[in-house]
């Protein structure tokens, strides 16, 4: 038999490109996901969660990062990330930090490098030096010269964004930066490319959560309209789905993000795999929720609470895919799980 995944749990798992943004890929042979009894959201509706939802989590968020790591995104693409949810800046240690950093086209057959994100840098009194990113002028440097005097200014921007200087400068003026000297201005473009260590940090918020409770949903339902058909209804879904299309209620008890592996033989620091993945699951106990979890490039995972227990007795079903990131192949899984209600 092929090496394919296999899963250390009671789950069925898989991944199909209708089911998420193809921001994430697309692949040969995917199931694709049909309209059960109108439990979709309409057309309108899930272009506006796509122009919304799913773009803040594929240009704002750690996937979002992932994807420009994989090489998943144009040039044109890269410089419309976002940084609002993932930090990206030189090690403590480095000569030249504290400076925040973002993605732009890679050189010497790198995908993907970095390089200074926009930004200004200063101290205020003895405090340490602090950066400020470009569109968090207006709102961060007026409290900070209430506090007290600054000092050591100066701008970073990266080679290919010429107008940011200008930008910079003009911002922290509004802002209340008059009558300083400004530090010369640090030009990135000399710099030869080099292999450097970067801190990395990522934030999960209510709108990253609803995008991967989007996907759960979807997902849920592909499964359980041919399968189990009965538990797809309107009661049921309902608050994740008014979840999803809204934002209504706490997202936290909706989706739990955690870093415990899917895969049999992995670890939380070691992926056996890159592709996506998918699972659902049943406790069996009574009265336990269905539980899927959505693990994008099989990094950040993320468990979501689809709905309560439709309290029925199960039967096993197996069931499972993997989609790979390298070879845009889906291969079914050697061995899965999935439980319906008994006839």
């Amino acid at each position: 038999l092929p090496a394919v995944p296999l899963f250390n749990r009671s789950v069925v798992a898989a991944f199909e490109c209708s089911l998420t943004p193809r921001a994430y890929g697309s692949f040969q042979n995917a199931p694709t996901l049909g309209i059960p009894r109108g439990l979709r959201v309409c057309t309108e509706c899930n272009q506006s969660l796509g122009d919304t939802v799913d773009i803040g989590l594929a240009r704002g968020s750690i996937e979002g990062a992932l994807r420009a790591q994989r090489g998943l995104v144009d040039d044109d693409t890269l410089a419309k990330l976002s940084y609002d949810r993932i930090v990206l800046s030189l090690p403590s240690g480095h000569e030249r930090a504290p400076m925040l950093l973002r993605f732009v086209p890679g050189v010497g057959g790198a995908k993907v490098g970095v390089a200074p994100l926009p930004q200004l840098r200063c101290r205020i009194d003895a405090e340490p030096l602090r950066c400020i990113p470009e569109k968090r002028i207006a709102v961060d440097l007026p409290k900070m010269l209430e506090v007290g005097r600054p000092s050591d200014i100066g701008i970073f921007w990266w080679a290919g964004d010429p107008t940011a200087p200008d930008r910079i400068r003009d911002r922290a003026i509004a802002a209340g930066l008059k009558d300083r000297d400004w530090t010369a201005i640090v030009d990135e473009s000399g710099v030869a490319p080099a292999q450097i260590d970067v801190d990395f940090q990522f934030f999960i918020d209510a709108l990253a959560a609803r995008a991967v409770a989007k996907i759960a949903y979807e997902y849920f339902v592909w499964v359980v309209d041919d399968l189990a058909p009965r538990l797809v209804n309107a009661d049921l879904l309902a608050p994740i789905r008014e979840f999803v299309a809204t934002g209504e209620g706490d997202w936290k008890k909706f989706v739990i993000p955690t870093n415990s592996p899917v895969l049999a033989n992995e670890t939380p620091t070691l992926r056996r795999t890159q592709g996506h993945l998918l699972t659902l699951d049943w406790d069996r106990r009574v009265g336990s929720p269905v539980i899927a979890t959505v693990a994008l490039f099989n990094d950040m995972v993320y468990k979501i609470r689809v709905c309560e227990s439709p309290a029925l007795i199960w039967e096993e079903i197996g069931l499972g895919h993997h989609f790979s990131i390298e070879t845009k192949e889906v291969s079914k899984l050697t061995r899965g799980r999935f439980v319906r209600p008994l006839p």
